[in-house]
């Protein structure tokens, strides 16, 4: 796995590239940067399967980086990584475009297995963040919560016409206007924010 690091912290980019120099290693870290305005051009170049971005990157910020890295490789997995609980910022990553959320304290190997989750498609986020009171989530009707659930669940868009007796052009249509509603860009972002509110718990 080709892995980027945008990060103001050099330990931890030191830290991912001893990991990376281990004998087997999983990862091979081609390129990082302490500067957000540099995420576009470090992920051009470098062409990694996953970019690690700090959320406490300073101004223009790493909500700013996700979102450039997005339009630029909206096929890339971007790893947000977070010190504290702050399920705001956390939010925020995921509606920037994040696929997930690993905290900074988490063991070397955690870390690795994360990075290759995100790197394979799989959605996370930190379980202390994940339990923390819902806020900023539209209230929802039970149509629109039952969509969310069956995006959630990755279900293909002729699956939910068949099940909710429409047409695959009607699903596309609520769909559309649920990520408008939830203010994210795809149903991967939809995913995670319902793995956020315990939408799949029960």
């Amino acid at each position: 796995m080709r892995l980027a690091v945008i990060d103001t912290e050099p330990t931890f980019a030191k830290g991912l590239e001893m990991l990376a120099a281990a004998p087997d290693a999983p990862i091979d870290l081609v390129a990082s940067t302490d500067s957000a305005s540099a995420a576009v051009r470090l992920v051009s170049e470098a062409r990694p399967d996953v970019v690690v971005v700090d959320l406490g990157l300073a101004p223009p910020g790493a909500l700013s980086a996700i979102t450039a890295i997005r339009r630029r490789a909206p096929s890339l997995a971007v790893a947000a990584t977070t010190a504290g609980e702050d399920r705001g910022l956390v939010t925020q990553a995921l509606r920037a475009g994040a696929n997930g959320v690993l905290p900074r304290s988490c063991q070397p190997d955690v870390l690795v297995q994360g990075l290759l989750a995100l790197a394979h498609g799989w959605l996370l986020l930190p379980r202390q963040t994940a339990l923390l009171p819902t806020a900023g989530t539209p209230r929802l009707n039970t149509a629109e919560l039952r969509l969310w659930r069956f995006l959630a669940e990755d279900r293909s868009t002729t699956e939910i016409a068949r099940t909710l007796s429409v047409s695959p052009r009607t699903v596309k249509r609520m769909t559309a206007a649920l990520l408008r509603r939830l203010g994210v860009r795809s149903r991967t972002q939809a995913a995670a924010l319902a793995g956020r509110d315990g939408l799949l718990d029960d």
